[in-house]
């Protein structure tokens, strides 16, 4: 659907993208409803991914990963976001490209602590905060750094 709207835009204005204030309106208009939409696109044109990829006419593998990296490095897009709309853009000015796969960092498995070592982890702290001085302990309430509560629980017992 994205790619069909970019193909409205361009129909109607072959070199929008050379205006920036025409082609922001554009954006804004044909995709209203999606500001994300409207300001990656928008970035894909400023960075210069396009002119690069029109210059070359057709875009390898490396030189798409590139452009991703441009838009990863330069505006803080997310990889996977920026091939999505690089590829809208390729895909509306008919720009041969060769697709490629990003490849996601896996993420470390999520350890989950048991009951006993969540008790096991409050005694350590609890023992810690009986070996500071009266004093110590009252400068870490006062600068918020230690509950209050917690502290008078600990010398309770």
């Amino acid at each position: 659907m994205i790619v069909e709207k970019l193909k409205s835009i361009l129909n109607l204005m072959p070199s929008i993208f050379y205006d920036e204030t025409l082609l922001k309106n554009a954006l804004g208009r044909v995709f209203f409803d999606d500001k994300r939409s409207q300001n990656i696109l928008f970035i894909v044109i400023e960075s210069g991914v396009i002119d690069n990829a029109l210059l070359v006419k057709t875009v390898n593998k490396p030189a798409y990963e590139a452009y991703v990296n441009t838009l990863y490095n330069d505006y803080g897009i997310e990889k996977i976001i920026a091939k999505d709309y690089i590829g809208y853009w390729f895909e509306a000015l008919n720009i041969p490209y060769e697709n490629f796969k990003i490849n996601l960092p896996t993420k470390a498995p999520i350890k989950i602590k048991s009951e006993g070592s969540v008790i096991d982890e409050r005694k350590e702290a609890e023992k810690a905060i009986r070996s500071l001085s009266r004093s110590e302990i009252e400068a870490a309430i006062h600068l918020n750094t230690l509950p209050k509560d917690f502290a008078n629980a600990v010398f309770a017992r």
